[in-house]
């Protein structure tokens, strides 16, 4: 039940072996076991974590080149916009709000793939690795997709940061005569 009764126990039986003629090369335990079982997870855990990082910064910067070259293309609306009314910072929301429709829509086709494609890649390399049919059940985390989702919009409006901000210093006069 605690380790000090458990190394007792397994030093005991080392000794009988030993008593016995047995050798033995090692003693480990099934807590042991899952300690360093749990180790190995927490280093593929992290190597997890750092891709999706990756892939999260390597989104990020796709959708700053999304966004830039929308506002680019729109140049002249947004002179259109600014010309009948609109406020600079209302332009920049604009802008901003379009980069986080299109994080959330990316966020939901990944939310909406990300089990049945999770699965049968998963089917795929156990039938590979063990040649055999395994049923794998997948399971998603609510909370983990509610933070992605978080994570999704938050990047979003940060990378739309600086589109939306060359949207709204460019001038009227500039922007209507842009083709």
């Amino acid at each position: 039940r605690n380790t000090e009764s458990v190394d007792a126990a397994g030093a005991d039986i080392d000794e009988r072996l030993d008593q016995a003629g047995v050798r033995t090369l090692q003693t480990t335990t099934k807590s042991n076991s899952r300690y360093v079982l749990d180790q190995h997870m927490v280093m593929i855990y992290v190597f997890l974590l750092v891709v999706a990082g990756i892939l999260g910064v390597i989104g990020a910067l796709g959708l700053v080149t999304t966004v830039s070259l929308n506002v680019t293309e729109r140049r002249r609306e947004m002179g259109i916009l600014r010309a009948i009314g609109a406020t600079p910072a209302r332009v920049a929301l604009i802008v901003m709000i379009e980069g986080v429709v299109v994080a959330a829509a990316a966020w939901l086709l990944a939310a909406l793939v990300a089990r049945p494609l999770g699965e049968s890649i998963g089917e795929f390399l156990l039938g590979r690795m063990f040649r055999s049919e395994i049923e794998l059940l997948v399971q998603i985390d609510p909370t983990g997709v509610v933070i992605w989702l978080v994570i999704s919009i938050v990047g979003s409006a940060l990378a739309s940061l600086g589109p939306a901000w060359q949207a709204a210093r460019t001038p009227v006069r500039e922007a209507l005569m842009y083709e």
